[in-house]
């Protein structure tokens, strides 16, 4: 009587798991031309804690069986088709997961030797319309849509084909290409092969290489690319991700279980084009972050901006994102031979290095060269003191050409002659722009001239240094100039 002992299975994953493993459905075992098992409307309980009864549920499942490695005790599927699955992942308040089972599972008589293959495996793998739930305590739900998933082994080759057509966030999007087989995946494989690609609306991407999954962490070492010709499709994907269209990256990945380089790493966002090297390391106390890029322009002007909600004032009131300084410790290098601000003032040969170090961003030299001037200086930002922190900016300009700054801005005024020397040295609190101009104290010092000046009102500041001018020198008002 098979089907006898394909209920005595089920009782076994009771005893293995602490949880029932149902079949409401039509349960069938057959032996030619393969070890087979079939069932329909199959239930897997959740944990006792868990939002709905079951962690999953199959409309319908078979397993074909591979024969002579039963015979050494393994169970090799060689095929395993799923119908509609359904699957829940989620934690509680604890962090603990519904995959990890209680008091009730029985524990493994002994432990795999290290380097013995798992007793487990899968040649091919079908899931037709599935859905997999990763539900965090207190956050939204990610819900994957399965539409098609094919996986199956090569021929004399340990990697598998795959090709997925699935949903993220209601975003359609595909993969396809090969990767290592899940069997030497679950045994820990240190050189894990795949070669990938990704399509979603306006978005490619591939990945090709080697992942080391023996550690604790995987570390990977892979050749990756990323064309966003449009951003809708991937921000939806990545919940809300904004980059610049089009952009392309590409970069050489190498890892280690304690580091995570890119180097070189290229990235093109229209006009706008950088390469360097980045690294991410976790081998010290603190995560640290190191960067080298270059580039021969950065058009930070260009491309559509959302247009924000008048409050009347010049300095927005949005939080400075401090936290982000608190978390690591990092050191930056970065060049440019041109950069445009977003109000289209141009900069040129731009060398930027900076330190974080405890909170404490530190970022000196700051130079450029602006309309045949130079600006140096620094800025610190000390984000040690929770709702205390400060910024400490100092900036000094000298030979600045005032009409050619004019000209580069593009305003309708007209300058004749002139040369601006400036100093700026303020400090004040850190919550955001607003507040470090209402709350700063220091000095801005200007000397300019000799110039002539005609065409609109100065622009600085709205109109305030206009009416200052006016009531201290009522008669230029009559003066074209």
């Amino acid at each position: 009587d098979l089907e006898r002992y394909a209920r005595l299975g089920l009782d076994d994953v009771k005893k293995t798991t602490g949880r029932d493993l149902r079949v409401d459905g039509k349960l069938a075992v057959s032996i030619f031309p393969q070890p087979a098992v079939i069932a329909e409307d199959v239930t897997f309980a959740n944990a006792p804690w868990g939002s709905r009864k079951e962690m999953a549920k199959v409309r319908r499942m078979e397993a074909r069986i591979a024969l002579l490695p039963l015979l050494r005790g393994e169970i090799r599927i060689a095929r395993l088709v799923l119908v509609e699955p359904d699957v829940l992942l989620e934690t509680n308040a604890k962090g603990e997961g519904n995959w990890t089972f209680g008091s009730g599972a029985r524990k493994p008589d002994k432990p795999r030797p290290a380097g013995q293959r798992a007793a487990f495996g899968i040649g091919a793998l079908s899931i037709d319309r599935g859905v997999l739930v990763y539900r965090p305590h207190g956050a939204e739900p990610l819900n994957l849509g399965i539409k098609r998933l094919a996986l199956a082994k090569r021929a004399l080759a340990d990697v598998d084909d795959i090709d997925l057509d699935a949903t993220l966030r209601d975003q359609p999007f595909t993969l396809k290409g090969e990767m290592g087989s899940i069997g030497a995946l679950l045994d820990g494989d240190s050189a894990w092969p795949l070669d990938l690609a990704f399509v979603t609306a306006g978005t490619t991407a591939s990945a090709r290489g080697r992942i080391d999954w023996s550690g604790t962490l995987p570390a990977a070492n892979l050749d990756v690319k990323l064309d966003v010709r449009e951003a809708a499709g991937l921000a939806k994907l990545a919940g809300g991700l904004t980059l610049p269209a089009p952009l392309a990256v590409t970069a050489k990945l190498s890892a280690t279980r304690q580091e995570q380089r890119a180097d070189p790493v290229t990235i093109t966002a229209g006009k706008t084009s950088a390469t360097g090297r980045v690294s991410y390391s976790t081998a010290g106390p603190r995560p640290f972050l190191r960067a080298e890029l270059r580039s021969p322009e950065l058009d930070l002007s260009g491309g559509p901006r959302p247009a924000a909600k008048s409050s009347g004032r010049v300095f927005s009131d949005a939080p400075l994102p401090l936290d982000a300084l608190r978390h690591m410790d990092g050191e930056a290098a970065i060049a440019m031979d041109r950069l445009v601000l977003p109000n289209g003032l141009p900069l040129e040969k731009v060398d930027v290095r900076a330190t974080l170090k405890g909170g404490r961003l530190d970022a000196q030299p700051l130079a450029a060269r602006l309309a045949q001037g130079t600006l140096e200086g620094s800025l610190v930002v000390d984000a040690t003191r929770g709702r205390a922190s400060t910024i400490a900016l100092n900036l000094n300009g000298k030979g600045i050409r005032a009409d050619q700054l004019a000209a580069a801005l593009q305003r309708k005024v007209t300058i004749s002659g002139g040369s601006i020397d400036a100093s700026i040295a303020l400090r004040g609190p850190a919550e955001s722009m607003r507040r470090f101009m209402g709350g700063a104290n220091g000095e801005i010092r200007t000397v300019a001239g000799p110039m002539r000046v005609s065409g609109v009102s100065l622009e600085g500041g709205g109109d305030a240094l206009t009416r200052v001018l006016d009531a201290a020198l009522p008669s230029q008002r009559r003066d074209p100039y």
